[in-house]
């Protein structure tokens, strides 16, 4: 399967060739010059370094325009035909933090290019266990939890009750990874029989999996 890794930081692209304020403080060169020297001389530099600033401008617009074209179609491209998200992805997703609104433009895309979304029936018990851990130790009120809870539930997700094949393919991925318990593995098997991604804000499991369809929340 072909690594697809949607790279969604706003505010990137190439340098324009000019700063705005360069571009502008040459045309007002321009009219002073023009203002300052008489005849012809100050009019026709005036008039050369008019046109340079629009020739500037229209290079950086079109190098811009033609940035994002390509960066579109990559995301295009990168769209995946289906991702199943684990509770470690969710609340980051959920709760404030730095990639938060990554998250948040990334579900976007998901949703605007009717990728279907996946998680075995333990995400649910993993949302709510670690919501609760969280007030527990007083990391969030009990009225944050009930709110990110209540987002979390409504959130467009597909639970899907592991049947006999996920769960041989759980127990197979848990002794391939040596672990001692099946919650990830889950999200693996679920994830390996659609065909899909998996994404998780677990930098251990990316790492322990080492597949191309297992993605990091945090790049």
């Amino acid at each position: 399967m072909e690594e697809k890794e949607l790279s969604l930081r706003p505010g990137v692209g190439p340098k324009p060739l000019l700063s705005v304020w360069t571009i502008w403080s040459n045309c007002e060169t321009g009219r002073k010059d023009r203002d300052r020297l008489p005849g012809r001389n100050g009019k026709r530099k005036a008039n050369a370094l008019t046109r340079s600033f629009w020739r500037i401008r229209m290079a950086s617009r079109q190098t811009l325009t033609e940035h994002w074209k390509k960066r579109e179609q990559i995301w295009r491209s990168a769209v995946p035909s289906s991702v199943t998200i684990d509770a470690s992805y969710t609340l980051k997703m959920l709760l404030p933090n730095s990639i938060q609104p990554k998250l948040y433009d990334q579900m976007d895309i998901w949703q605007e290019n009717n990728v279907p979304l996946y998680a075995p029936t333990l995400w649910q018990y993993e949302v709510t266990s670690t919501l609760a851990k969280l007030v527990r130790f007083r990391e969030i009120t009990k009225e944050v939890s009930e709110d990110v809870l209540e987002m979390a539930l409504a959130l467009d997700i597909s639970i899907i009750t592991p049947d006999e094949s996920i769960c041989r393919n759980a127990l197979d991925w848990t002794y391939r990874l040596n672990r001692a318990s099946a919650y990830d593995s889950f999200y693996l098997a679920l994830a390996e029989l659609l065909q899909g991604e998996l994404w998780t804000a677990d930098r251990k499991l990316v790492r322990a999996v080492g597949q191309d369809w297992i993605h990091y929340a945090g790049t």
